[in-house]
């Protein structure tokens, strides 16, 4: 008798542990949206304290950071972009960096289930002052189910194939520092609050979309050529 176990096809997401120069450039960019105070709360769902706009000067994150990250999505996703309901006819269509944003976090406050607009989003947690492991141990929770105590964790939610709803939970560390999260943007994600610290939890966010390559662009890939390999020398050509 011949027996074997099959799994279907699925998504997923990127997880990826940025490197001192990423994080530098990063924590740059959020001193200067301090100073200018482009608010971005109007453009969020999260009952959050702060939230400024930031600006990808030069393209340096996208070039140095994203690509890889749509890169590996793309080898691990059977060559394919995890593509929204719609479809554009025309062969002249790009990937760019829409907005990035940097949210602040106080205890108490947090961000529903929600999901993006765009092909790619993603989240890096740039300062977690909390422990989970702390959290599960206050007050508040105690009493709860193990599997039930959320407090300040961040959690993906998706259905099974058998349509079942799903969790996948991150149980925030100050280890997780410089961790970033790259996957679809319509995948549905939150941030439950956290209790008992004063400190700001700060995580940058950004969005990618698709779009028409204008003569001057920021383009990064085709997303017609998606057998080919080599994106990031590609994306580096288009640059130049």
């Amino acid at each position: 008798m011949s027996i074997r176990f099959l799994r279907p096809p699925t998504s997923g997401w990127v997880e990826s542990q940025l490197e001192k120069p990423h994080i530098d450039f990063l924590w740059e960019t959020i001193e200067k949206a301090k100073k200018k105070k482009l608010c971005h709360k109007d453009q969020l769902v999260g009952h959050l304290s702060n939230s400024f706009e930031l600006k990808d000067e030069g393209d340096w994150f996208m070039r140095n950071v994203l690509c890889r990250n749509i890169d590996m999505f793309l080898e691990s996703n059977y060559g394919k972009h995890p593509m929204r309901p719609y479809t554009l006819d025309t062969e002249n269509i790009g990937i760019s960096l829409g907005r990035m944003w940097v949210n602040y976090q106080y205890q108490t406050e947090f961000n529903p289930y929600h999901n993006h607009g765009g092909l790619y989003s993603f989240v890096i947690w740039m300062k977690i002052p909390y422990s989970c492991k702390e959290q599960r141990k206050i007050k508040l929770v105690q009493g709860m189910k193990e599997q039930d105590k959320k407090a300040g964790i961040f959690e993906f939610e998706y259905t099974d194939m058998l349509g079942q709803i799903s969790n996948f939970p991150y149980h925030m560390e100050p280890e997780l520092e410089g961790t970033m999260l790259f996957f679809p943007a319509g995948l549905k994600h939150c941030v439950y609050p956290f209790y008992e610290c004063d400190e700001p939890r700060i995580s940058i966010s950004g969005n990618l979309y698709l779009g028409v390559i204008p003569p001057q662009s920021k383009i990064i890939t085709d997303i017609h050529n998606q057998n080919n390999s080599n994106l990031i020398g590609d994306i580096l050509n288009l640059k130049k």
